[in-house]
């Protein structure tokens, strides 16, 4: 299912979002980043309710008593959230975002969590909020490359072939080798040409991207084949 709008949330939640918005707009950003919390809680995949607490909390800023000790209580008490979230990722991925949620509402640079969270939405099929996650990850760990991958393949199934495109040369750059980068490299380049309407016809978007790995492959193969049987000469 795609990202929730939030005119497709109950109008409840909708003079909720509003009021988060109002607060945000008058400076009271505590306000609007926890209005935002209540609304995640039930709706988890409503990205423009996500981003507005992420900058409500940024302009909040810190919280008091913060310093290592405090980020040091955040970690141990964050790890049972984790610890759910990560067991319910492969059948339970709503649980798993909801779990995420519950740490990043209080640590919105729990790389950990945003990580989680990015998996989840991406199993949910919530790309927006996929692409949200692992770009903030970004931001605060720019050299991950699993995350590098990760972002790529929301930016892909979002049909940002271009963008998809860029996070996989990013990660080679850092890790040539990397086979989630080259494989993301591939079908990103794919898509980027049939974005530039180089593919003629209609069709199924993903079963053009097997055709053409697939002649990719059989090129690669065919160019083996000839490299280890040399024709002869007569």
């Amino acid at each position: 299912m795609p990202d929730t709008a939030v005119a497709s949330l109950d109008l409840r939640l909708q003079r909720q979002a509003e009021s988060a918005r109002t607060a945000f707009a008058k400076g009271r950003f505590a306000d609007a980043a926890e209005l935002s919390r209540q609304i995640l809680a039930e709706a988890p995949g409503c990205l423009a309710v996500r981003k507005l607490q992420r900058a409500a909390q940024t302009k909040a800023g810190p919280a008091k008593g913060g310093g290592f000790f405090a980020k040091a209580m955040g970690s141990v008490t964050s790890a049972p959230f984790l610890l759910t979230g990560r067991s319910a990722m492969q059948k339970e991925p709503l649980k798993a975002a909801l779990a995420a949620d519950k740490i990043l509402a209080h640590d919105p640079i729990q790389t950990a969590a945003l990580r989680l969270l990015g998996q989840a939405a991406a199993a949910l099929g919530w790309t927006g909020t996929a692409i949200f996650a692992h770009g903030t990850v970004r931001e605060l760990e720019p050299d991950s490359v699993p995350n590098l991958v990760a972002l790529g393949e929301a930016l892909l199934a979002e049909g940002r072939g271009g963008d998809a495109l860029q996070a996989a040369e990013a990660a080679l750059r850092l890790e040539p080798a990397h086979p989630g980068a080259q494989n993301l490299a591939k079908n990103a380049s794919v898509a980027t040409t049939m974005a530039a309407g180089n593919w003629e016809g209609g069709g199924n978007y993903r079963e053009k991207l097997r055709d053409e790995q697939k002649a990719i492959d059989l090129e690669q193969a065919a160019k083996l084949v000839k490299q280890q049987n040399p024709p002869t000469s007569s």
